[in-house]
């Protein structure tokens, strides 16, 4: 028995309903309902199967969705910011300080490349858990929300590196990205766990975004784009003055 059949138990006089848990107990709860009725010879028609997908294609599409989200917020995030800890132990913005180069075009090259290499994977990634043909429809909606949360994440990150003297204290900062940040969302996407205030989260909206996008209902709120194009360039702002800032100290 897995944990999405019914066994009954026709050994006594009175039938017993045996199932292991599946985790939801909205789940547990109409499983039990339906072996109810079963029994009960009240059941007029068979059931009707609907949506797109079967059990394993939406489990590949959720997994995918889940680990493009982590991967993004996460993984980047830390290797751009391991990249320009790096930099500054060479001296790269000290030479950058005095070098007549645009501070805007200095903080683009970091942002496009780790763009570039985040929408590549995001690609692959795609192709291999979802298959080309059914990747090839839901890429471009898929593309899109990767990206913003890719363009999103790496100022956060140039800011952090920037802002902060020694990797150590971005170690802290990080985790408390992972675990504060990161798993509340994903402890209500997957688990069924219910928090209110979740709506409140900007990363729950985020993750929703790429997860809708895997199952072909992109996000097609103009609000949404909005405050995420919005929310990109307050931090690409705010990288641009730190990054100033530490200019102005290195020389």
């Amino acid at each position: 028995m897995d944990r999405t059949s019914v066994g009954v138990d026709f050994s006594e006089n009175t039938p017993e309903i045996y199932m292991l848990s599946s985790g939801l107990d909205t789940m547990d709860n109409y499983r039990a309902l339906w072996a109810e009725t079963v029994l009960s010879g009240e059941t007029k028609s068979k059931s009707e199967i609907i949506g797109m997908y079967n059990k394993e294609q939406k489990s590949r599409r959720e997994i995918t969705a889940e680990f493009l989200f982590f991967e993004i917020s996460a993984v980047g995030f830390l290797g751009l910011a391991s990249v320009l800890f790096k930099e500054k132990s060479m001296g790269v913005i000290r030479v950058h300080g005095i070098l007549p180069v645009s501070k805007a075009a200095f903080i683009l090259s970091k942002l496009l490349l780790l763009l570039a290499s985040d929408l590549a994977f995001t690609a692959l990634l795609t192709f291999i858990n979802v298959g080309i043909a059914e990747g090839i429809s839901i890429l471009p909606s898929v593309l899109i929300q990767a990206g913003i949360l890719s363009l999103i994440m790496s100022p956060i990150g140039f800011f952090c590196a920037v802002w902060l003297p020694d990797f150590k204290q971005f170690s802290l900062f990080y985790l408390i990205l992972a675990v504060f940040i990161t798993t509340p969302v994903f402890l209500v996407g997957q688990t069924g766990v219910k928090w209110r205030w979740i709506v409140f989260h900007p990363m729950y909206h985020l993750f929703s975004a790429i997860k809708s996008a895997y199952f072909g209902s992109p996000v097609t709120s103009l609000l949404y784009y909005f405050i995420c194009f919005a929310v990109i360039a307050m931090l690409f702002c705010v990288a641009y003055q730190t990054l100033s800032r530490e200019m102005k100290k290195e020389g």
